[in-house]
Formats: structure tokens, C-alpha cells, sequence
């Protein structure tokens, strides 16, 4: 398996997944995106041409995120 980068994060980045995806065969192709759905569909782009693809997702769970962002108190469950 290959982390093969963060597509959503430049359109460098975007180019480097999208030629490992075109380019390496045999292992699974991973992308990584943050829990946004632009980041998913530039993901989804990039690993496109990949014969085995795979992504990674991730979601911030810092106090800061939590409080701010995300509106959620660490003593009350999560419901996503």
C-alpha cells in the first residue's frame, strides 16, 4: 500500500496522486482527505485511474477542533 499523498491540498499534489495512481499497478493507491467533500472528490479524482485504490480520511480531535469547529463538548457522545 502507498500513501501516495493529499491531493486536495494543491494542484501539484493533485497532479503527483493522479501520475502514482496512472502509473504504479500492483499496490493499492491511497489517498489522504480531511472529512470535507471537497477533499473526498479531489481524492476520488486523483485515484481515479489507479487499478486498487484506497482512502484515507481523518477528522481533527483536538480540544480546539472540538469546541470550535466541530460545536461538540468532550463529555457528550458523538453522533456522526
Amino acid at each position: 500500500m502507498i500513501e501516495a499523498g493529499f491531493p486536495a491540498s494543491s494542484p501539484g499534489e493533485m497532479e503527483a496522486v493522479s501520475a502514482i495512481a496512472r502509473e504504479v499497478r500492483k499496490p493499492v493507491i491511497c489517498g489522504l482527505s480531511r472529512m470535507v467533500p471537497r477533499d473526498i472528490d479531489a481524492c476520488r479524482r486523483a485515484l481515479e485511474p489507479a487499478r486498487r485504490k484506497r482512502l484515507h480520511m481523518f477528522l481533527a480531535t483536538s480540544q480546539i477542533h472540538r469546541e470550535f469547529k466541530l460545536k461538540k463538548d468532550k463529555r457528550k457522545s458523538c453522533t456522526w
